[in-house]
């Protein structure tokens, strides 16, 4: 998937998504983004997110200058098309309205991960190996998952809540007495039937 395909998807990440992001086998390094976004930052057109990208290229480059150097020529190349990538990506796709922070992991066509979240982060540019995910651990630790429950007379629905993002994850179903009167039935079975209703 793209980067635009992966920010379309909800924000939310369990801490099990993100130990099978870190534990992966990547062929190519990884960048690492992350971005603390301001209102300033939006206006206009994102520039301030770009702006800041562009500013924090230039000193990983220069502080992995000896990492990727060493690095076989097809894949400086691929880290090369994956800072592109990024900052195209944050010229062309807007930022949702309440986003405090925007985190991309990009290494090829191997991954492509988009959060944008209602938290804050501290900027960071890392390319390496493996995902830079220690903040994003932060976040997760300080932000814990709740379950949340809506109930209604024909269904149950049940989510996970974290970081301002619902996830549905079980429904249930159920019969539902009518609690309408009906002469022909007995008053104690409508009783019967009324206190069914109550009850669930």
């Amino acid at each position: 998937k793209t980067l635009a395909e992966a920010l379309s998807r909800p924000g939310m990440i369990s801490s099990q998504e993100l130990r099978s992001l870190a534990e992966a086998t990547y062929q190519s390094p990884v960048v690492s983004f992350y971005s603390d976004v301001t209102p300033q930052m939006l206006i206009p057109a994102q520039s301030g997110i770009v702006r800041a990208f562009r500013s924090m290229k230039k000193t990983a480059l220069e502080g992995y200058k000896t990492f990727i150097e060493s690095l076989p020529r097809r894949q400086q190349k691929i880290v090369g098309n994956d800072l592109r990538d990024i900052e195209s990506f944050l010229t062309g796709c807007p930022v949702a309205k309440g986003i405090r922070s925007l985190i991309i992991f990009k290494s090829g066509t191997a991954l492509n991960e988009v959060l944008a979240l209602p938290v804050r982060c501290t900027n960071h540019l890392i390319v390496d190996p493996d995902p830079f995910v220690l903040p994003l651990e932060n976040i997760l630790e300080e932000h814990h998952r709740v379950l949340a429950l809506q109930v209604s007379k024909e269904e149950s629905a049940f989510f996970v809540y974290q970081l301002g993002y619902f996830r549905k994850i079980d429904r249930i179903k159920s019969f539902v007495p009518t609690d309408s009167v009906d002469a022909s039935r007995p008053g104690h079975v409508q009783r019967h039937r009324l206190n069914h209703l109550h009850w669930h």
